[in-house]
Order: structure tokens, then C-alpha cells, then sequence
């Protein structure tokens, strides 16, 4: 049974705009760049996030100071059982820096 994406948040913690792109898994574009404002969340719609999806890269960007990137990623909780994402929450508090976590499942649910 597939592992569906629940969830993904992107707070921008920072009291400038920032420009942010979402790839999941990454090398696949889902969202962005849209510009997320000051001190604001952004919940990406989970339609747009795929099933069974291994891994998440978010890219903030902002004229000023360039892009700055995080990633998670996820790997077999046991041999012949990869995990995939389930929920990413992360803050990009000051410019350059983020802060996040996942949770991830196996197809069992294990």
C-alpha cells in the first residue's frame, strides 16, 4: 500500500520575504518558487506531494543574500523495507539557517 505525503509546513521566521521552492523527491519541482512573506507559514497543498516519496529539498531565497537550502531524506528502516515521508515541518529563522523534522513510514506501516 502506498505511503501518502500528510503534510508539509515551511515557516518563514525571518522578518524579510523570502522566495521558496519545494522538490519532492528532490530533483522534482511540486511547488515554487512563490514568494512567502515575513514572519508567515506556508502549507503546501499534500496533492501536490507524491506517494512514496523518499526525500524533501526546500530552497529560500532572497535578492540579497542568494538561495540557502535543507534537505531530509529517509532510508530502509530494515532490509527490503524502505521508508518513505509522511510529514516535514521546518523554520527558516535566520537567513541561511533552518530547523526542521519528519516523520516517515514503511509500506506496513512500521
Amino acid at each position: 500500500m502506498p505511503v501518502r505525503f500528510r503534510e508539509l509546513l515551511v515557516y518563514n521566521d525571518n522578518g524579510i520575504s523570502i522566495s521558496l521552492k519545494v522538490e519532492a523527491p528532490i530533483g522534482t519541482v511540486v511547488w515554487g518558487p512563490q514568494s512567502v512573506g515575513p514572519n508567515s507559514m506556508v502549507t503546501i497543498d499534500p496533492t501536490l506531494l507524491p506517494s512514496d516519496c523518499p526525500s524533501v529539498l526546500l530552497e529560500a531565497s532572497d535578492p540579497t543574500h542568494g538561495a540557502f537550502t535543507q534537505t531530509f531524506g529517509t532510508a530502509p528502516a530494515r532490509p527490503g523495507a524502505p521508508s518513505y515521508m509522511t510529514r516535514v515541518a521546518s523554520r527558516y529563522f535566520t537567513i541561511g539557517s533552518f530547523r526542521g523534522n519528519f516523520s516517515a513510514a514503511t509500506e506496513d506501516g512500521n
